[in-house]
């Protein structure tokens, strides 16, 4: 059996500044898009955007150049759609 599921494990810290640390989990081998969007659902930044493993990973989203604010992480697989908020605070 698979140990994994698409999941957000966790986002820390949160609120941050000006990084925050994403961890996650892709169930099997995929294309996968991840993304970061504002409080009105546009698109501010791409984190990954191509092809990826089962397992573990994480990134770092760094928003030095983003205001405070409420932000959502948006991970794309094939078959789900996962986000998270998350809150910057300078």
């Amino acid at each position: 059996t698979n140990p994994y599921k698409t999941k957000i494990n966790s986002l820390y810290p949160n609120p941050f500044n000006p990084s925050v640390n994403l961890n996650f989990e892709i169930e099997r081998d995929d294309f996968v898009n991840i993304f970061i969007l504002d409080i009105n659902g546009r698109l501010v930044d791409t984190i990954y955007n191509g092809y990826i493993n089962k397992g573990s990973h994480s990134y770092i989203w760094n928003a030095h150049s983003f205001t405070s604010g409420i932000y959502f992480l948006k991970i794309l697989t094939s078959d789900k759609t996962i986000s998270e908020k998350i809150t910057l605070i300078k």
